[in-house]
C-alpha cells in the first residue's frame, strides 16, 4: 500500500511536520531520523500515526511535540510507525 502524505504544518525549530495520509485519513507526525542520534545528517524521514488531539496540540504548541519526537529518534513509538522512507 502506497501512502500519500500531505504536510499541513511544518516546524523548523523542532524539525517535524504534521499532516494527513490521504489514503487512510490518519494524522501523522514526520521527522528526520539519523544513525548517529545527533540529528546532524538525516538518513531518512519517518512517519508516525498520531491522534487528532495530538495533531492539534503539537500544531498549537510545537514544543509539546519535543518528547514524542525525541522518542521517535531513539527508535521508539515503533507501534505508531506508518512508513520510513530511506533516501
Amino acid at each position: 500500500m502506497v501512502s500519500h502524505f500531505t504536510d499541513l504544518f511544518i516546524n523548523r525549530e523542532y524539525q517535524f511536520s504534521l499532516g494527513v495520509d490521504e489514503e487512510t485519513g490518519l494524522h501523522y507526525l514526520s521527522t528526520l531520523i539519523t544513525r548517529d542520534g545527533l540529528h546532524l545528517l538525516a538518513q531518512y524521514e519517518a512517519y508516525y500515526r498520531i491522534e487528532a488531539e495530538e495533531f492539534m496540540r503539537f500544531r498549537d504548541n510545537p514544543a509539546s511535540a519535543k518528547e514524542f519526537i525525541d522518542t521517535c529518534r531513539r527508535n521508539g513509538h515503533r507501534d505508531r510507525l506508518i512508513s520510513s522512507l530511506p533516501e
